[in-house]
């Protein structure tokens, strides 16, 4: 999955925005920028949500094997939302 970097401001605002609609924070962008640009989504939004579930929960083993366990549990979380 591609990936950008942002500034904590600017992803803290993309985040409550997402958290008032009720979407991911990927959703949120891919929805914005397919209206902006005008391209339509080729995926559904259920095929976003696996995605990014299946992403956080790949970091959250990985960071679970590394001991960083706080980490884990916030990845983990985001694959629950």
């Amino acid at each position: 999955m591609p990936c950008i970097e942002l500034g904590e401001g600017f992803y803290g605002k993309l985040r409550r925005e997402a958290s008032e609609r009720d979407v991911s924070v990927g959703e949120l962008v891919a929805e914005n920028l397919s209206e902006a640009l005008g391209v339509p989504l080729d995926r559904s939004r259920a095929e976003l949500h696996l995605e990014l579930c299946e992403k956080y929960l790949r970091e959250a083993e990985k960071l679970f094997a590394e001991g960083d366990y706080s980490q884990a549990s916030e990845k983990g979380w985001g694959a629950a939302a």
